[in-house]
């Protein structure tokens, strides 16, 4: 059967102020969490009604639930409405009719984890960024407009990270590109750091940059929490790049998290696989570590240099 790439990614909501959110519910009280918000804008509503139909910049986007593979783990699919002009005869000339198609890509949510699983697949998403940047535009749409913003972070290789540095002749920077942490808290100490942050001054992101222009930068895990760091933009928190150049090489070269999205192989028709077996590649995107290099099990892996 034919298989396909199936990429990880971690969602995130950020309050855009430091204020109590009152959207109405059901039940007559306001909505104190953006959690609680988007269960019941989407979630809700996916299992209620089983689609949510939404138009970005004059494209149709459905989203289909397919299954519930677990508590909270959805099996979808999202389609985009293509427009194809088609010739028929007619009574007197060739007539054109202009049918929609919505060829679509699986799609796996589990809100519990934050993770999305995306099928890529070129005849609907000319590659992953735009499927995922895709789904993006399509759940704030469906959301709406309130103070916050939601994100979609690669969950990308922390083995691979750590590659890059060990091999490194000279490391002239390391930067980390980090989101505050709202739903989600994988490493402990980052998240805190971010959380007292954000508590003095707002912010929905952190850029932390470590450099030194002589190359002699030296990165341990255990050095300013740097481990914690590059697990937590690993791990879907947001991305990390570094300057550094190779042993036997002369210049230096730049390399980023988005080289190393983690994914792994399965089943193109997707309903086709065990439910367990999409259930469990959700939850070992959730860790930390794992085997870097691909095997023939279709285990969690990293593509290096997949920027496509």
């Amino acid at each position: 059967m034919n298989k396909s790439s199936y990429y990880f990614f971690r969602y995130f909501v950020h309050p855009m102020q430091q204020l109590k959110l009152n959207f109405g519910s059901s039940n007559g009280e306001g909505v104190t969490d953006v959690k609680s918000l988007l269960s019941q804008q989407f979630f809700s509503k996916l299992e209620k009604d089983g689609k949510i139909e939404y138009m970005v910049r004059e494209t149709n986007f459905l989203l289909y639930l397919t299954r519930v593979l677990d508590t909270g783990t959805f099996l979808c699919k999202f389609a985009r409405g293509l427009n194809l002009k088609r010739h028929t005869p007619g009574e007197k000339d060739i007539e054109s009719i202009i049918e929609t198609n919505y060829p679509y890509i699986y799609i796996v949510i589990d809100k519990h984890h934050q993770i999305i699983m995306l099928q890529k697949k070129t005849t609907v998403f000319r590659n992953i960024d735009q499927a995922k940047n895709s789904f993006h535009s399509f759940l704030v749409g469906v959301i709406g407009a309130a103070p916050f913003e939601i994100s979609i972070n690669d969950i990308t290789s922390i083995q691979q990270f750590w590659k890059c540095i060990k091999e490194a002749e000279a490391v002239f920077y390391v930067r980390f590109h980090l989101k505050t942490p709202n739903l989600w808290g994988f490493s402990e100490e980052a998240s805190n750091l971010l959380r007292k942050v954000k508590e003095s001054i707002n912010n929905t992101s952190l850029e932390l940059k470590f450099e030194n222009e002589n190359g002699q930068l030296h990165i341990e895990k255990d050095s300013l929490n740097i481990g914690s760091l590059a697990d937590y933009a690993s791990g879907g928190g947001g991305s990390w790049d570094a300057k550094i150049r190779r042993s036997g090489e002369t210049s230096p070269v730049t390399v980023s998290s988005r080289e190393y999205k983690r994914s792994i192989q399965l089943f193109s028709d997707l309903e086709l696989e065990e439910p367990e077996r999409i259930v469990q590649a959700v939850r070992e995107a959730d860790r930390a570590e794992y085997d870097e290099e691909p095997d023939n099990e279709g285990q969690s892996q990293a593509i290096p240099g997949d920027r496509r």
